[in-house]
């Protein structure tokens, strides 16, 4: 096996692995900034709320889907 159809064959294996996985990684929706680390989430889509859990505040953040802002935030124990 010639060194040319083995760096071919390399490349075409990786572009097969990588090329899907960077189709798939794109950002959905908006970023929002919350003032610290969401670890969890629960959408209450009939109230259009989203529930985040700030981890490094120790809050549960209430954001309106409406204008994507922080309404309400509920403190908790550490690591919510």
């Amino acid at each position: 096996m010639s060194a040319n159809f083995s760096r071919y064959r390399f490349w075409c294996l990786t572009a097969a692995v990588c090329l899907p996985c960077t189709i798939w990684a794109a950002t959905i929706g908006t970023v929002v900034p919350i003032g610290g680390q969401g670890s969890d989430l629960a959408l209450d889509e009939a109230r259009g709320v989203l529930y985040i859990a700030n981890f490094t505040a120790n809050v549960i953040d209430q954001m309106s889907l409406k204008d994507n802002s922080i309404h309400t935030s509920i403190s908790v124990a550490a690591q919510p």
